[in-house]
Formats: structure tokens, sequence, C-alpha cells
């Protein structure tokens, strides 16, 4: 079983004499690959660090040599580590040839081996030895949990309290960069020692985001607001829309969003039909229950002729702002035309809280 990295971090985890190691993140490869090193070597200086960590490539180690690096004794210190890289390299690696190294062996391992693997072959030796993944679970949620833990232990490493809402904002405004968020981090930590001689640091949450210099609020939040105006259509929003379309600074990923929204408005308004259209449309397009049913009462006001005009706004649109033409001019006639075919003042009347479309 592959375990989440972050598990190696805690105070008193126990650390197993061979460690399988998945590299996907370079930055948790990093804070991995220290907070081992501090373990084995809790008090040692850097030359007995080095002395004492050997750094090994797969194709030059036999499966053999793990006996010998496991219980050979060190010529300084207690411990060694001995770190193998692409260790998928070493001839006959298997579960089988590692568990025979090992059996009736009744000296106690005098080193830490880490082995860094790819999946495939850490999943097969997990099944006796712990495997972590130095990157993200294949289940989005389980990412985006995983992402923002990230955030709070790299802020705790920077003696910064980061909330778990603040975190998700982090996320969402770095599009999941680890790096970009941790550079930020240092920053901030950074800017505030230099400022002030007390040696509090500040609790990072959602408002100090707002308010800092970088006046950092959550872009799905943001556009969320900006749909539900236009649904509403609430002409301060449509200010609004114009400030984040200067704002972004792109055009085209402004004219993608609203794509993407007037697809799901689409494909919501095919499933009116169907009991089930706001759970179909959740798993088929990735969306919260929540958002889901906001699409589905939207997409139930909007007629076929008014999907389809939409349509029509975003291709000009499209084809103005590649043509050459001027973005703000075709920024701005996009949002008057799609403010026109704001749903707002249709009454809704079947079981999705919409009018049924003929």
């Amino acid at each position: 079983m592959i375990q989440s990295s972050l598990d190696l971090l805690q105070k008193d985890f126990p650390v197993s004499p061979i460690l399988l190691l998945i590299p996907e993140d370079a930055l948790i490869r990093q804070v991995i690959r220290k907070a081992l090193i501090h373990r084995i070597f809790p008090e040692s200086d850097s030359d007995n660090v080095l002395i004492n960590l050997e750094e090994k490539s797969g194709s030059d180690v036999q499966t053999g040599d793990i006996r010998r690096f496991l219980f050979e004794s060190s010529l300084f210190g207690s411990k060694r580590l001995v770190w193998i890289e692409q260790a998928d390299k070493i001839d006959d690696l298997s579960l089988k040839a590692i568990s025979k190294i090992l059996e009736g062996n009744t000296s106690v391992p005098k080193a830490l081996i880490v082995l860094e693997l790819k999946e495939k072959t850490a999943e097969e030796l997990s099944k006796s030895f712990p495997g972590y993944r130095m990157g993200w679970p294949r289940v989005a949620a389980q990412k985006d949990q995983e992402f923002q833990n990230w955030v709070l232990e790299l802020g705790k490493k920077r003696n910064l309290k980061v909330t778990q809402p603040a975190a998700e904002i982090l996320q969402h405004h770095f599009d999941s960069h680890l790096g970009l968020v941790d550079q930020w981090l240092e920053k901030i930590s950074v800017s505030f020692k230099n400022a002030t001689s007390d040696s509090k640091l500040p609790i990072i949450t959602p408002e100090f985001l707002l308010h800092s210099e970088d006046r950092i609020e959550d872009p799905l939040q943001t556009v969320f607001h900006l749909f539900t105006g236009w649904e509403e259509k609430d002409r301060r929003v449509l200010l609004d829309w114009k400030r984040f379309a200067g704002k972004s600074g792109s055009p085209l990923g402004i004219l993608s969003l609203w794509h993407r929204q007037w697809r799901l408005y689409t494909i919501g308004n095919l499933l009116l039909s169907d009991s089930n259209g706001t759970q179909t449309l959740a798993q088929m397009e990735k969306l919260s229950p929540y958002r889901a049913r906001k699409v589905m009462e939207t997409a139930g006001k909007l007629n076929s002729k008014t999907l389809k005009r939409g349509y029509e706004l975003l291709v000009e649109t499209d084809f103005l702002m590649k043509s050459g033409g001027n973005p703000d001019i075709a920024m701005d006639r996009l949002l008057l035309g799609l403010w026109a075919l704001s749903p707002k003042g249709q009454k809704p009347t079947n079981q999705y809280g919409v009018r049924k479309v003929r």
C-alpha cells in the first residue's frame, strides 16, 4: 500500500530499514529528503552527514549489495543512509529477492536504505516494505486535500500558521503549483521578519490573503460570483466582469470561461427530462452537487434560440480577437451581448425548479 509522504514528517513516525519512495514532485522530494537526513543524523554536523550519506544509482547496484548496505558498520557514527535513485534498474530487484536477503538475519540494521522507484515496482514491494508517494494521489478529491495539507506543512516550516480555507485559496490561486505557493509563503515570512522585531508571525487566513500586497482571492469563488451576477442580470456585476477581464490580462482566458459555462448550460438543458439530470451532470463534468444544481436551474431558463445565440457570440469574439481585432472592444461586445441573454425573469416550474424547454 502506497501512503502519503506527509506521514514521514510526523515527529515519532517509525522508519523502516527499507523505505520505498515514488519521486513525482521535486519540492516534496526535497522536503522529505531533508527530513529523513535529520531523522538519521539529528545532531550531526554537515561533515558527518556527508560521510555517512551514500548516494547511488540503481544501475550501479546489485540486489546483493542491499545486504551489505544494511548491515555493514559505519566508519563514523552509528547510522548510515543509502539513497538509491532509479532503483528500478537494480538487477533482479523483486519482493522475493529482497525478502530473501532479510530472511534469518538477526543482526540489527545499521543503515536506512531509500529506494526511489516507479509506481509499478513500488506497489509490488510495498506488500512487505512501507512505500510513500512524493506527489499526489490519483483521485482528484484526495489530491486537493493532500495539496492543502502540504501547504499547511510548508507554512509550519516557515513559522506561519496557515488556515485550511487559506490553503485552499492558495491552491486555486497558484493553480496547484506547490513551488509557487512555497515561494509566496517564504516572501511573507521574510517580509514580516524584516518589518518587525516581534517574533510572532501572522495567521494566514482568507482575509489576510485578500488584504495582502498581492490581494489574493479565490478565483473559483470570484468566477462563481460573476456567473451568478449574470444569471441575476445584476448591472454592478457587469462592471465586475470588466474589471476581472482587465485584471486577468487574458481576454482569451475569459472567453474560455464563458465557453466552458455555456457548454454546461447546453448539456444541462439536454438533461432536463432526466430525473437524475443533476447527478448525471455532476458526474460527467466533475462538478459539486451544488454547482450542478445551479447549472441545471439556469439551463432550464435558456431556450434553444438563446443557447444558439450565445455560441454565435463566442465564435464571433474568438474570430475577432484571433484576427487582430481590439480585444477590449471584442470583450465589451461579448459581455453586453451575453448580458442580453441573461435568464433573469424566467419562471421556473419543473422538478429542477426550472421551466421545461421545448
